[in-house]
């Protein structure tokens, strides 16, 4: 397929036409680079994206189709409308009274992971909610994030934590490396909050490793 597209079904019996997209991608350090990046490789199959050869030593870390502010999908063959907007005037397309509370309730992504990710502590409803009610800079919606991922290669990824006496008793074994770090009271700070965690009915966070 040369292009990105996304289907909407608004019935039970009909489909709407397949709506082919111009879809945002993302640079992040931690993706993989150029030619190497599966991310690249379906930008350059579309079609739709030039490239200078200097592009080719780039990370190419994700491909969006969604409505995210920070990456917005736009219509192949009207670019100044954004999947939003279309959404906006056809709201039976994503099936009506999801559309007008949510728009597109998800993002879909492909990533291209060469370097560990940064850790993601994704909210709950109620706590997006005020997070974005104070820094709406920051945190660009009120929804919260679950997420669902099928791997394509062999990936692993780790889910959780270890459990918090572990990291209290690291915490006590590091003091030496730590502490010219984050410095005695960012130190002090950090076992305060741990052995608190530990206390908690929430002390039996694990951690896990899932092979994907």
């Amino acid at each position: 397929a040369r292009h990105f597209s996304l289907i909407l079904s608004y019935s039970y019996t009909h489909l709407a036409k397949m709506q082919p997209l111009k879809c945002a991608y993302q640079n992040y350090a931690w993706g993989k680079i150029g030619t190497d990046s599966k991310v690249f490789s379906l930008l350059k199959q579309s079609g739709q994206y030039t490239f200078q050869d200097s592009d080719i030593s780039k990370p190419f870390a994700e491909l969006w189709m969604g409505c995210h502010p920070s990456g917005p999908s736009k219509l192949l063959d009207r670019p100044d409308t954004s999947l939003q907007d279309w959404l906006a005037a056809n709201p039976q397309l994503a099936g009506g009274s999801v559309a007008a509370k949510d728009g597109l309730p998800f993002l879909f992504k492909v990533l291209a992971v060469a370097k560990p990710l940064s850790i993601q502590a994704h909210p709950d409803k109620a706590l997006a909610g005020r997070l974005h009610a104070q820094q709406p800079d920051v945190y660009k919606d009120a929804n919260h994030k679950p997420e669902m991922a099928i791997a394509l290669t062999p990936f692993k990824a780790l889910c959780g934590f270890r459990q918090a006496s572990q990291i209290a008793g690291y915490c006590e074994q590091l003091t030496d490396q730590l502490g010219p770090v984050v410095g005695t009271d960012g130190l002090a700070a950090l076992r305060g909050a741990v052995n608190a965690f530990a206390g908690s009915d929430r002390a039996g966070v694990g951690r896990e490793s899932l092979p994907r």
